[in-house]
């Protein structure tokens, strides 16, 4: 008798543990998850910076008296991935800022994105500037 008892408990809990396997989920606290992704190069910052030392074209100006610090130029990524509204915040001064926007205005950036959206966003980069 004891057997047949523990066979019934037995199978009822199986079945009830199946029929929860089944049922959808659908928990009212079940909070919506947000993907987001910032914008940056593809390729990264080292990269970018990479690249960016290799095409930027100094004038001879700032060559003649060898240039040096760190150009900070403000720019928005557009949802297309190309940079738009340069505004160099901080420049060493002989054109340097110029060569800087100039390089980055070739560049194609990853957009950023909200929940499968994509965002036009503002990045703002430090380069430094070696004009020798």
């Amino acid at each position: 008798m004891i057997r047949l008892l523990a066979a019934v408990i037995f199978a009822l809990l199986l079945s009830l543990t199946t029929k929860a396997q089944t049922k959808p989920y659908n928990d009212s606290q079940n909070m919506k998850v947000e993907t987001t992704r910032e914008s940056g190069y593809p390729k990264g910052d080292h990269a970018l910076f990479e690249y960016l030392f290799q095409h930027i074209k100094y004038s001879e100006e700032a060559k003649k008296n060898k240039a040096e610090g760190e150009v900070t130029i403000a720019f928005f990524v557009e949802q297309d991935s190309s940079l738009s509204n340069f505004k160099i915040l901080k420049d060493v001064g002989f054109g340097c800022g110029e060569a800087v926007k100039e390089a980055l205005s070739k560049v194609k950036y990853t957009p950023a994105m909200v929940n499968g959206t994509l965002m036009r966003s503002k990045q703002i980069l430090n380069v430094p500037v070696r004009a020798h």
